[in-house]
């Protein structure tokens, strides 16, 4: 007589069914690895992460869910590298992963702007809506952080749209790329329209993305950033609080050179623009992005960006030296605060009175800029991963004005101070 299946047998084998759809293990060895970090950003936008602190550059990661996942790498000093490789040469790779089971890739090389693994044809997708664009084996769009013309601008692309997908099928998904839909737009001030699973580009208003500055019309729906304490002026580039979905954060930045002085290339007083720069962006260039999650606080991972780290700035007159960087924005829009730290690089964002958070990072212009790679968290244990697009220098400087009296002509020092017409009250460059 066949013996009953027991009850526990069945709730043991659901139990093992249940883990092993809901997480898995992705390792491997990568030469000269060490100190980096590998990232699995997973189909739907969120990502897990690892150090590879092993000498021979052995790493493990769990995943939620490996089907649809891709993985990346970071460097050391929280830029993005680029992306792995799974198989495939010449014109076309494939860097989606295949199925939900644990993924050992074994010897990882290294190459330019991304590496390369031998995973068993079986564990990657190979559908035209995966296969990434290369040349010689190499995504096109590796090393250049996304940055890179695919298409015509009007027709379908032909990946997934996401930010754990990649739409341009350059070999970086949404989160990690600065350029998603290939136009050689940056993300953060593309107007272009995204809808449906596939992304269908455009040219019309999307309210994800950041209103234009007045007097121009406002499109419906967009969302203009604020400066800290409510202040004008400046330049800036960016999504508006609210303004994206919860699993596509954006970082942009702002330089808000107010009142007297400007630093612009185009003005012909300005023998050293180099050094102004230098002086003025770690007290001028804050860094603004929403809060997951939709409380008032997360944590941002900032991937061993050093400007994260508590820090005091030298040689930049602009900057006591006596301030401890980075500088986070208050709730009630009044003076930045010293940012809490919760960990070496693990800076707790708090939303302001404009609802983003803002933060003064105190960089030098050598330590911030495209591709600085964050993983965000949602006030849970869950984590998104975003990047930097691009970081302004400079900003307009005023040529003159009329306001009635006849046009007044600025003039500028070789500092970038106005020496004339000062004593009309232009208090901002906008």
């Amino acid at each position: 007589m066949k013996r009953p299946t027991s009850v526990l047998a069945v709730l043991a084998a659901f139990v093992v069914a249940a883990s092993s759809a809901t997480a898995a293990t992705v390792s491997g060895t990568i030469a000269s690895g060490k100190r980096y970090q590998v990232i699995v950003v997973q189909s739907n936008g969120t990502g897990k992460k690892v150090a590879i602190i092993a000498v021979k550059g052995t790493f493990s990661v769990n995943a939620s869910s490996l089907a649809g996942a891709s993985l990346h790498l970071i460097s050391a000093n929280g830029s993005y590298f680029g992306p792995i490789v799974l198989g495939g040469k010449n014109a076309k790779v494939y860097e989606t992963i295949k199925g939900s089971g644990k993924l050992a890739l074994g010897k990882i090389m290294m190459k330019s702007g991304y590496a390369v693994a031998k995973a068993s044809a079986s564990r990657y997708q190979t559908s035209a809506a995966y296969t990434v664009k290369a040349i010689k084996g190499k995504p096109i769009g590796a090393g250049k952080f996304g940055r890179v013309k695919v298409g015509n601008g009007t027709s379908r692309l032909a990946g997934y749209n996401g930010a754990g997908k990649d739409a341009d099928l350059d070999g970086l998904p949404g989160a990690f790329d600065i350029d998603d839909n290939g136009n050689l737009i940056l993300d953060n001030v593309d107007r272009t329209t995204r809808s449906g699973k596939r992304l269908t580009r455009s040219f019309a208003p999307s309210t994800r993305q950041v209103c234009p500055p007045p007097p121009a019309s406002q499109p419906a729906g967009c969302t203009a950033p604020t400066p800290p304490g409510g202040g004008t002026g400046g330049t800036g580039g960016g999504t508006g609080a609210g303004a994206s979905s919860t699993t596509d954060f954006k970082i942009f930045s702002n330089f808000k050179l107010t009142d007297t002085v400007s630093v612009n290339a185009n003005i012909g007083t300005i023998t050293d623009i180099d050094t102004l720069v230098n002086q003025q962006v770690p007290a001028i260039v804050t860094l603004a992005t929403q809060i997951l999650g939709g409380g008032s606080t997360s944590q941002l991972d900032c991937l061993g960006n050093v400007y994260c780290q508590a820090h005091f700035v030298t040689g930049s007159p602009s900057v006591s030296p006596t301030t401890q960087y980075p500088l986070m924005g208050t709730a009630t829009g009044g003076t930045p605060t010293t940012a809490t730290l919760t960990a070496p690089s693990f800076v707790e964002l708090v939303k302001g009175s404009t609802g983003d958070a803002q933060m003064t990072p105190g960089a030098q212009p050598a330590e911030i800029g495209s591709g600085n790679a964050f993983l965000q968290s949602d006030g849970t244990t869950t984590t998104y991963p975003g990047t930097l697009n691009f970081v302004f220098n400079t900003a307009p400087a005023l040529v003159s004005y009329d306001v009635g009296s006849g046009v007044q002509t600025m003039a500028y020092s070789a500092t970038g101070v106005a020496t004339s017409a000062r004593s009309h009250p232009v208090t901002s460059h906008a």
